[in-house]
């Protein structure tokens, strides 16, 4: 009777301990299952020693640890993620009607009439009065611009400058900007019609139109000798982005494949060979971050734009990985420049 007694006490034991380990064992697939292997590593790998060491129960209670945590976990990042998607909508939203606004602007400033008696000249006309003395050719950007390069034997003049010089007769004068269609252009076209100067003439595409028809201009190589760029970390940029700061420019020189892959918001692709010509086309307050594949092709870059422009040039420290390191999404749209565009975007 006692060995029986024995016997039936023994199985009850040995079906505790099956039922046991197999709850122990559903534990760790629920806890799997809820990702606790990325989210709750410390409380997995504690039920998995308990499991191996046959303490059943303990690991029961490490696996269900885990899966709590790990939902706990996998709930905040999901809402994170959800946080930041909506940041970033809101944000791209404000970008978008912004440049929408800026090409408003610019679209006016193009539909302006010219005042009477002006005329339209491409840059082979002009140089064509140029050679034969018959022209003189003002410049009403900026000095800074200037200096970067213009028409050469021009004369760089503001609207109020023309206001009180001294202007020869017998000749055409030539005005131009960058792209032709500027608002300082319309102003210094205004001012000549209000002192009755005749015959006044457009170069036509101003500045970028007389580079592409490779005609002779002058400048180009103000700043040799340029330190090398300073670095921005990857939260302060993320930040500036945010503020839509107005004069902020971010340059992907990494190459379109890897752009398209993954960029900066706002950011947009240069391929090294138009660096020269996009440095040329910057705002003259711009403050350009370049992102590159490399520290060394990130300074490359930088030194390009710096000589060719009058910009606050520097680097994201770095680089993408950086970037996203400190939990920032990458966009897969946005825009290429080439020298065909002309304008900055």
């Amino acid at each position: 009777m006692k060995n029986l007694l024995g016997m039936m006490m023994a199985v009850l034991m040995w079906a505790g301990c099956l039922n046991a380990q197999q709850q122990a064992r559903q534990g760790l697939e629920r806890a799997l299952a809820a990702g606790a292997a990325a989210y709750a590593p410390s409380e997995l790998g504690m039920a998995r020693t308990a499991m191996a060491d046959g303490a059943h129960e303990r690991a029961l209670e490490h696996a269900n640890a885990a899966t709590a945590r790990a939902t706990l976990v996998r709930g905040t990042v999901a809402l994170r993620q959800a946080q930041q998607r909506a940041e970033q909508e809101t944000f791209e939203s404000g970008r978008k009607a912004e440049v929408t606004e800026h090409a408003d602007l610019r679209d006016q400033v193009k539909r302006a009439p010219l005042p009477p008696g002006t005329t339209q000249l491409d840059a082979h006309a002009v140089h064509a009065l140029v050679k034969a003395g018959k022209a003189r050719v003002v410049d009403v950007r900026s000095a800074q611009a200037f200096a970067l390069g213009h028409v050469g034997g021009a004369w760089r003049l503001s609207a109020l400058e023309l206001r009180h010089t001294p202007l020869d007769t017998g000749v055409t004068w030539v005005l131009y900007g960058q792209h032709g269609d500027d608002a300082a252009l319309k102003e210094a076209l205004d001012v000549l019609h209000a002192r009755a100067v005749k015959p006044v003439a457009v170069l036509h595409g101003g500045l970028t139109a007389w580079q592409h028809a490779g005609l002779p201009w002058a400048g180009g190589q103000v700043r040799q000798d340029v330190a090398p760029a300073g670095g921005v970390d990857a939260h302060a940029l993320a930040t500036r982005l945010a503020a839509r700061e107005r004069n902020l420019v971010v340059v992907d020189v990494r190459g379109a494949p890897a752009w398209r892959a993954g960029h900066l918001p706002g950011a947009v692709v240069v391929e090294p060979q138009a660096l020269v010509a996009y440095a040329q086309q910057l705002p003259v307050a711009a403050q350009v971050v370049v992102v590159a594949s490399h520290p060394d092709a990130a300074q490359a870059a930088a030194r390009t734009l710096q000589v060719n422009s009058t910009a606050q040039v520097m680097v994201l420290s770095g680089g993408v990985e950086a970037y996203v390191a400190n939990g920032h999404r990458l966009l897969a749209d946005g825009q290429t420049w080439s020298l065909a565009m002309g304008e900055v975007p």
